[in-house]
């Protein structure tokens, strides 16, 4: 027994401890909660309890273990739902990014050259997923398995958490000014065109409405201030 616990009290302790897991976990996947049955859920909310090895002691961060039960759990019937290993995962990124510490933002401008060093919104997580849960959720069970990508961000401006859908290039574009050093619009062009042997001006074409739409969502929250 724990000091000071009584044997009496412990059904009571255990009522309350589950009625706290229960309301944070429906409070952060009330997706998967709608796709399974209610035994469902109730099964695997107290495996989670009972077996898995929390060491989370803040209630924001209880959901990512739960995310990584659910996705290595040995539960039978969790074949019968492919989508929930991406499911758990994208509906905890909008908590994650949402509760993620404030980094400092280097001074930028809203304007800038071609070679200007673009400043990336930190709060950014580009994710790829086996299947589409991040839309057409009422149709999940029948998604067929692929290749989905999604980039999800917190906006400085009002501190909300929003998703883009991207293709494979949007993708490998995000993917490149996350990772570039100091990614430019030049640099991100000379990279690309060099990949896809393409001339740099047909693929600017291509690109420049994608890099508006990630100006406009923040993701690239203006340019390096000299």
């Amino acid at each position: 027994m724990p000091p000071g616990a009584r044997e009496d009290r412990m059904p009571h302790y255990f009522r309350l401890i589950t009625n706290i897991f229960g309301e944070i976990l429906e409070d952060a996947f009330p997706v998967l909660q709608s796709k399974i049955t209610e035994d469902q859920w109730s099964e695997l909310t107290a495996k989670f309890q009972a077996e898995y090895p929390i060491q989370e002691h803040q209630s924001v961060r209880l959901p990512r273990e739960f995310a990584e039960f659910v996705q290595s759990s040995p539960v039978e019937w969790l074949k019968a739902y492919p989508f929930a290993h991406d499911l758990v995962d994208f509906e905890w990124l909008e908590m994650d990014l949402y509760f993620q510490k404030n980094e400092t933002v280097p001074e930028h401008t809203k304007n800038g050259s071609a070679t200007a060093t673009f400043v990336i919104n930190p709060y950014v997580q580009l994710k790829q997923y086996n299947y589409p849960v991040f839309e057409n959720l009422e149709n999940l069970q029948d998604a067929e398995k692929g290749q989905y990508f999604v980039l999800g961000l917190r906006r400085l401006s009002d501190h909300k958490v929003h998703f883009i859908k991207l293709n494979p290039l949007s993708a490998a574009v995000v993917e490149f000014l996350m990772q570039e050093s100091f990614p430019s619009q030049s640099s991100l062009l000379k990279a690309f065109s060099e990949q896809l042997q393409v001339d740099p001006s047909e693929l600017e074409k291509q690109i420049q409405p994608f890099l508006d739409q990630l100006v406009r969502d923040e993701f690239i929250v203006g340019w390096l201030a000299n």
